[in-house]
């Protein structure tokens, strides 16, 4: 393949993140990189954040930041909260939460928890 055929991908959400299909390091999660570039466009953000009050506070994480990393999950097919041990630590789950240190499985349950019947 020449170079002139070489697919690349730049985001606008990162533009340190570059996808590039002529191989190279590979990871199962990285097609959530076209989701978090899709959520971007969107403003995904703002979105959630005009429609839903988040009245718990938490420690670390705001209601939003647990909402979006739960989106990113199911996503991902991570759909038990006893999945966030492993996440964690995960880059591209990082990167598209835009956190270095994500929500626990304690944290997300209380999050859960917490949303009303309006809300939903």
């Amino acid at each position: 393949m020449t170079l002139k055929n070489r697919i690349n991908i730049n985001f606008n959400f990162n533009s340190k993140i570059q996808l590039d299909f002529n191989g190279g390091n590979i990871s199962s999660d990285t097609g959530l990189l076209l989701y978090r570039e899709f959520a971007h466009k969107i403003n995904l953000h703002s979105i959630i954040s005009n429609h839903l009050t988040f009245t718990r506070p938490y420690r670390k994480h705001a209601g939003i930041d647990c909402c979006l990393q739960k989106i990113y999950s199911f996503i991902s097919g991570y759909e038990d909260n006893n999945d966030a041990a492993i996440l964690t630590h995960d880059p591209i789950m990082q990167e598209v939460n835009n956190k270095q240190t994500l929500a626990s499985q304690p944290t997300l349950c209380r999050f859960e928890n917490s949303l009303t019947q309006k809300m939903l």
